[in-house]
């Protein structure tokens, strides 16, 4: 009996549309960049108008360790406490669902491979490869674009290509999801792990759903042949 019921109360889930989904992404990129260009601000209103280099090189700095830290904190921290839910999915009422059960802490890792993993590289290269004394210069070099240090010329087209790469990747996954009946993109292959709807269904629910149509069948000439009854 007991059985009996936890089949029939068994819920199923509805992956989610193309639009719910990219707007959950599209909340979670606007209030990520939203959170660095505040302190960016925070940071620039302590320091006076006339920054010497030291005091660009600790912004420098600074900036890039509390981007890491913002994207740790949106994307493993909260996603931690809240089943794998950023705030966007939170907001559009959507969840993840593990094909496969596996260890919070790598699928969390797992799904943040293409936007935290990503940006740290990215801050990984600008904080070692960019010497501190070329740190307070670094926007006359973008102005003039001319006579600029070997190490930051080779430092942009590596970012710039890595750039380029990660949104033709996200591109790709969002052209499958667009395309594909089951609204499942590459990540989600590649994981194992399905984007769904908050709302729960039941296994009635779907059959209430089932409709049965008739189905027409041509019309067949029946003929009847008499028999001669033999003596």
């Amino acid at each position: 009996m007991v059985q009996k019921s936890i089949m029939t109360q068994k819920t199923l889930h509805k992956n989610s549309s193309f639009w719910l989904r990219f707007l959950a992404n599209f909340i979670d990129f606007i209030l990520i960049l939203s959170t660095i260009v505040v302190q960016y601000k925070i940071l620039n209103n302590f320091l006076p108008l006339q920054k010497s280099s030291y005091q660009s090189i600790i912004v420098w700095y600074a900036i890039l360790f509390l981007i890491v830290v913002d994207l740790f904190v949106y994307t493993v921290i909260i996603p931690f406490f809240c089943n794998f839910r950023t705030i966007g999915l939170l907001i559009m009422r959507l969840q993840l669902l593990q094909q496969a059960p596996k260890h919070a802490i790598k699928f969390i890792f797992q799904l943040n491979t293409t936007s935290f993993g990503f940006v740290c590289l990215i801050v990984f290269i600008l904080s070692t490869t960019i010497m501190p004394w070329q740190i307070p210069y670094l926007q006359n070099y973008v102005e003039a674009k001319k006579q600029v240090p070997i190490n930051v010329n080779i430092i942009s087209r590596i970012i710039s290509t890595l750039s380029a790469f990660w949104a033709v990747m996200n591109l790709v996954n969002y052209s499958f999801i667009l395309a594909r009946k089951d609204k499942r993109g590459i990540y989600e292959k590649i994981f194992a792990y399905r984007v769904v709807y908050l709302k729960h269904y039941s296994t009635s629910d779907k059959n209430d759903k089932i409709k049965l149509l008739p189905y027409p069948t041509p019309k067949i000439e029946i003929i009847f042949a008499k028999e001669n009854n033999v003596e």
